[in-house]
């Protein structure tokens, strides 16, 4: 399955592709437990934005998380390690004037009921991009916020999905 603004692709064979407009306009995509997970801009109302679906990943249902006042949230990132999904990604402040970025960590057993974890403090105004998992170890990569000047990377891993280090 592929995905880019809205459109979303399927194929059985890697050949032959259907084409289906998701009402959500996905941005990072997980399957899992017969399920698929997203995330998509949270950019509307200051939420934590994610869909999830059923085995088809063509019918789409929105799941909002409230987020903290002046907020925007990103979700990048999303893996499936047999069990749970883990999403990445990142928030920031619009108000005040400055901007300060944030890390985001969540992880779902089903796609719908979802807890948010935390960062390691080395990592506070970085954003997280995309996150993997090779069957005894998560990856997750992100990049510094500043948007005018380049971009400094960053990795942290974790054998749990909760307790994360550089």
């Amino acid at each position: 399955m592929l995905f880019r603004s809205g459109n979303t692709y399927k194929s059985a064979d890697g050949s032959t592709w259907s084409h289906y407009t998701d009402n959500v306009g996905i941005k990072s995509m997980g399957y899992g437990n017969e399920n698929y997970a997203g995330g998509f801009d949270g950019q509307t109302d200051y939420y934590f934005q994610m869909a999830y679906s059923d085995n088809t990943g063509t019918n789409w249902t929105n799941q909002s998380f409230s987020g903290a006042d002046h907020k925007y949230t990103y979700l990048r990132g999303i893996t499936y390690n047999g069990s749970d999904f883990i999403m990445v990604g990142y928030e920031f402040t619009v108000y005040p004037a400055n901007y300060n970025s944030f890390p985001v960590i969540m992880i779902s057993p089903d796609a719908i009921n979802w807890q948010e974890h935390t960062a390691p403090n080395e990592v506070t105004n970085y954003k997280l991009i995309d996150v993997d998992y090779n069957g005894s170890r998560y990856v997750a990569v992100g990049a510094s916020p500043h948007q005018y000047t380049v971009e400094e990377g960053i990795i942290i891993s974790s054998t749990d999905a909760i307790n994360w280090s550089l």
